[in-house]
C-alpha cells in the first residue's frame, strides 16, 4: 500500500479514536500523529501523484486545478457539514452532533484512503513499482544529498521561523 492510502487510512482511524473520550495525553497523542500522518506522509506522496497525472508542460495547471478543486470542495463540504451538524445538534444535543461530525470526517477520510490505494495502483502504475523496490541506491543516496543541501541553507531555516511565527 503507498503512503497516501495509508496515511488518510491511518488518519481516519485516529479520528474515530476521539469517539473514545481519552484522557488529555492520548489527546495530545493523536494530534501528534495526526500531525505526522495528515502532513508528513501525505503532502509528498500527493505532490507527486499530481506531478504524474500532469504532462510535463502542463505542470502549473495541475497544480492550480488540484487547489482549486480542493478548496472549492472543502468549502462546499463545509456548508454541507455546518447545516446537518446545526440540525442534529438541535434535535439531539452539542454532544450528539460532535460524534456525528468525527463519524463523518473519520468515515470519509478512510473511505477516500481505501478508493485511493486502487486508483493509485490502477491508473498510477509507476508509483506502484517504485513502491516495490524500484527505486536504486544511487537515488536514494541524490535524494538524501539533495534533502542536507537544502538544510544547509539559510533561506529554508527564515522560512521555517516565518511559517512558525506566523501561525500563531
Amino acid at each position: 500500500m503507498g503512503l497516501m492510502p495509508l496515511s488518510l487510512i491511518i488518519t481516519g482511524a485516529l479520528g474515530l479514536v476521539l469517539l473514545l473520550r481519552p484522557a488529555f495525553p492520548v489527546m495530545v497523542l493523536i494530534w501528534g500523529l495526526w500531525g505526522a500522518s495528515s502532513i508528513l506522509t501525505f503532502w509528498n506522496p500527493m505532490v507527486k501523484a499530481v506531478r504524474s497525472l500532469c504532462h510535463d508542460s502542463e505542470q502549473g495547471r495541475g497544480y492550480s486545478l488540484f487547489d482549486i478543486g480542493r478548496g472549492l470542495l472543502n468549502f462546499l463540504m463545509g456548508l454541507a457539514v455546518m447545516a446537518v451538524y446545526s440540525k442534529v445538534a438541535a434535535m439531539t444535543g452539542a454532544n450528539a452532533g460532535m460524534n456525528g461530525l468525527i463519524i463523518f470526517y473519520s468515515a470519509t477520510t478512510i473511505a477516500i484512503g481505501i478508493a485511493a490505494r486502487f486508483v493509485l495502483n490502477k491508473y498510477m502504475p509507476e508509483i506502484k513499482s517504485a513502491a516495490a523496490g524500484g527505486q536504486g541506491v544511487s537515488e536514494n543516496k541524490a535524494i538524501l544529498r539533495n534533502v542536507l543541501r537544502c538544510v544547509k541553507m539559510p533561506s529554508t531555516w527564515c522560512l521555517i521561523v516565518m511559517i512558525f511565527t506566523c501561525s500563531f
